[in-house]
């Protein structure tokens, strides 16, 4: 089991890892600032690119550890 130390205070999402709800599921992904408001979302089997949008961005992982 990973705990996870996290930020609920969203003031601007920059590159890191988040806390994220993508169609309804909670999942950890590292984000990746590219122009134009958009994200590149890493770290499930495939990355793929949004806008900031089109994702429901809930906090920011501070600290994982086992």
């Amino acid at each position: 089991m990973v705990n996870r130390i996290i930020d609920y205070q969203l003031n601007e999402v920059n590159d890191g890892r988040w806390l994220t709800e993508i169609k309804g599921r909670l999942m950890v992904r590292d984000l990746f600032r590219i122009p134009i408001g958009r994200v590149k979302v890493c770290g499930g089997e495939i990355p793929f690119e949004c806008g900031l949008q089109d994702i429901c961005i809930i906090a920011q992982v501070i600290l994982s550890y086992v």
